[in-house]
């Protein structure tokens, strides 16, 4: 791992949820981050505790009288990958959500760890109200109607509404929606690297109706900037950013 030297006090900023009566583990090698993350979550009254890697993690986990409500999970241990804790954690303590912190916006690793069950990622350095949102989400914290941007937050309701409340076809609609969207996330930076607009456009129209649908409207904005200026590294790895999120919280929510 590599620190990500936040600044902890500004790190408070985000949006905090009453998560009293929870258990959090966090598996974390770096002192540091292990200091933001404390300052995060101290004033939701949750119960953290910490180890700083796989074999520590499994060590609590094996004897805890009470397992976590969630784990959150370094992808970069010094004694394993994260893909590969992630799943043991999916095969012995399968109800036990795990959320991904990382550096990295791509490569193999972040596909194995949503195959092995990763429920979110979290980039560092960690954003305060996306970390927020996304622990009381998973957690149920986070009101129906409370606020949030199109980027971090969708709205499943209209998926529901057009299969006339057929649970069964919706959530098979969001699964594959969020699929599509990991298909995107990995052809993008081909496309951007090969400097062709007319791609990213066409990808851009495949994902259009189904993010219209939930509201996820600034993840098609971020891909159209992509198409008028495809040399934008930064733009890109922001864009990727956000359909893995979005894809997490579809999953998430079929769950």
């Amino acid at each position: 791992s590599v620190a990500d030297g936040a600044d902890v006090p500004a790190m408070r900023a985000g949006k905090i949820h009453d998560l009293r009566g929870t258990r959090i583990l966090c598996v974390e090698d770096v002192a540091s981050n292990r200091l933001v993350v404390s300052s995060l979550l101290d004033p939701t009254n949750t119960e953290l505790s910490f180890a700083e890697d796989a074999a520590g993690a499994l060590a609590a986990l094996e004897s805890a009288d009470v397992p976590p409500d969630l784990i959150l999970l370094d992808l970069q241990l010094p004694d394993r990958d994260g893909a590969s804790l992630a799943a043991d954690l999916r095969e012995n303590w399968p109800g036990i959500p795990v959320i991904g912190l990382t550096a990295q916006t791509a490569g193999k690793l972040l596909e194995r760890c949503k195959q092995a069950g990763v429920t979110r990622f979290l980039w560092k350095p960690i954003d305060p109200e996306r970390f927020h949102e996304a622990i009381g989400e998973i957690l149920d914290r986070v009101p129906p109607t409370g606020s949030g941007n199109a980027t971090s937050r969708i709205n499943s309701s209209p998926v529901h509404t057009l299969f006339d409340g057929d649970a069964e076809k919706a959530g098979r609609y969001l699964k594959t929606l969020a699929g599509e969207l990991d298909s995107a996330a990995v052809a993008l930076p081909d496309l951007v690297r090969r400097h062709d607009p007319d791609g990213i456009r066409r990808l851009h129209h495949r994902l259009q109706n189904g993010l219209n649908l939930i509201g996820a409207t600034v993840a098609l904005d971020q891909i159209a900037a992509l198409a008028d200026a495809p040399e934008g590294e930064s733009q890109l790895d922001a864009c990727r950013m956000t359909l893995a999120d979005i894809a997490g919280q579809l999953r998430s929510a079929v769950s």
